[in-house]
């Protein structure tokens, strides 16, 4: 009987370890609550974090194709309002790049998190709202086509370092419940780092672990690992908790202020925002790349050291 509800507790904890999952009225809604749960460990957190600083990254090349194409099709129609909603998410993207989750709980990250993740929404709606009239399907073609391969370059630094934070991530997860079997991990941990091996084999390899385990060993384990799995499923319910009840407060807190944030922000730019837009933009998402190779040589030194 042991042997059976520790297999499936395992399978069940594995299954829920690997992947991270790659991510309107409710501040935090179905998709929110998922992406929460990561915040229980440091690299989780910092892959929500990266996660999202791509998805404002990704709103800010559409909407600068999308004013681009207007100014183009369009030059009778007044995009004032639309530039400053760029902007906006520019300074939210800003706060996003800086925001350093090394000296903050998990609490306070959940909370901030999804406050800015929010306001990103609520900024894109906005924006999305103003043009969307504008636009002809010729329009939409055309900043499609152009989107798509500014993708694959502006976005990739970012997305390599999201894969090497949810590997390191995954590893840290499972090295953890290996340690509660007294198992030495190290190889296994090794090939998650390197991302040759999948979600099966990692069951695979968790079976024929326990299966070596004499009884005493295997009734042991079983205890760890559900010990570890109830603090985890806690810990997870009481961050989401606490995100539901202060989340809304803290995006309405960061609401108020947004004038204010955009105005600090426009300030402390050297250049004219509305001169050659594009190519400014394109050039600070650019340099962004530079501070992701330090995140991308960090986890791979970090990999270099387990081996």
């Amino acid at each position: 009987m042991v042997k059976k509800i520790f297999g499936f507790l395992l399978l069940i904890l594995v299954i829920g370890m690997l992947p991270i999952a790659i991510a309107a009225e409710e501040t935090v809604d179905e998709n929110t609550t998922r992406e929460l749960k990561a915040f229980t460990t440091p690299f989780g957190a910092q892959v929500r974090m990266l996660q999202l600083e791509k998805s404002i990254t990704r709103n800010i090349i559409v909407g600068t194709q999308v004013i681009s194409v207007i100014e183009k099709n369009h030059p009778e129609e007044d995009l004032t309002q639309a530039k400053t909603k760029l902007d906006e998410m520019e300074a939210l993207l800003e706060t996003v790049k800086l925001y350093n989750i090394n000296d903050k709980d998990s609490n306070t990250l959940v909370i901030e998190f999804v406050a800015m993740k929010k306001q990103a929404i609520v900024i894109t709606q906005e924006f999305k709202q103003i043009t969307r009239e504008i636009l002809t399907a010729e329009d939409r073609q055309e900043i499609h086509s152009k989107v798509k391969d500014l993708d694959k370059n502006q976005l990739n630094n970012i997305n390599h370092a999201i894969k090497l934070t949810i590997r390191a991530h995954n590893s840290e997860r499972i090295n953890s419940m290996f340690k509660n079997i007294g198992f030495d991990a190290n190889k296994l941990i090794q090939r998650i780092e390197e991302g040759n091996i999948t979600k099966q084999e990692v069951k695979e390899m968790t079976r024929n672990v326990y299966q070596d385990l004499n009884r005493e060993r295997k009734i042991q384990a079983w205890n760890a690992i559900k010990e570890n799995t109830t603090r985890r499923i806690i810990a997870e319910k009481a961050l989401i908790q606490r995100a539901k009840v202060q989340g809304m407060e803290r995006f309405l807190q960061m609401d108020g202020n947004r004038m204010q944030k955009l105005n600090e922000w426009m300030q402390n730019k050297t250049q004219d925002l509305n001169s050659e837009r594009f190519n400014q933009i394109t050039q600070r998402i650019q340099k962004r790349s530079e501070d992701l190779n330090n995140i991308i040589n960090n986890l791979n030194r970090r990999r270099g050291g387990m081996q």
